[in-house]
């Protein structure tokens, strides 16, 4: 790398995104404050290196997609939410920018159905597992925690939601747990499970 040693690059990126996720300045998105952090104390600008974060987004990132395989499970519960007339957010650690996340959402074969909100970092203030990241997302939809129910596979970062007084399903086909933290989820079980359950979810609003 032209403008920074990459071993430096690295180190850098994995501090800045910590900083990022640990932040509670409401004052700074999570780009401004990533930003911050990357470049403190650098002679490299943020407008010399950022286009080369953007670029990679576009070029390179999609090359990920080898890797994944997407489940037919996720499309057909969120066409199902919506045909129930449920409000359906992708709630995603906003650690990445929106080319990142939208891209992944491409991988997942659901970039084109009509999400209400799709959380990236160019616009939240706080991060998974903090309760002000679902906070943000309750304010910013105008909603209380208890109108909403928070579905995911990652117990430390997505059932603290129920902290809040949000609903929380724990979709467990691939679980992902550290063990760091217990959070007892209100439903358990398959995306097809989810499914069948709505109706009822819905009906309850």
């Amino acid at each position: 790398m032209d403008l920074m040693e990459p071993e430096v690059f690295s180190t850098r990126l994995m501090a800045a995104t910590q900083v990022m996720v640990d932040s509670q300045d409401p004052s700074k998105t999570n780009e401004e404050t990533f930003i911050d952090a990357f470049f403190a104390g650098l002679e490299v600008t943020p407008e010399e290196l950022m286009p080369r974060f953007d670029a990679f987004y576009l070029n390179q990132f999609p090359k990920l997609a080898r890797y994944t395989e997407a489940i037919p499970e996720a499309r057909d519960v969120i066409l199902a939410a919506l045909d129930l007339g449920l409000m359906v957010v992708v709630a995603t650690n906003p650690v990445f920018p929106k080319e990142a996340i939208f891209e992944r959402m491409r991988w997942a074969k659901i970039e084109d159905l009509p999400f209400r909100l799709v959380t990236s970092y160019e616009f939240m203030h706080y991060c998974k597992p903090h309760q002000t990241y679902y906070r943000e997302i309750l304010d910013i939809l105008g909603l209380a925690p208890n109108d909403c129910l928070m579905v995911g596979n990652d117990v430390e970062e997505d059932l603290p939601a129920g902290l809040l007084g949000m609903k929380t399903f724990l979709a467990d086909r691939y679980l992902i747990s550290r063990g760091e933290l217990c959070y007892e989820p209100d439903g358990r079980g398959s995306l097809l499970d989810l499914k069948m359950q709505l109706p009822k979810l819905a009906a309850a609003r």
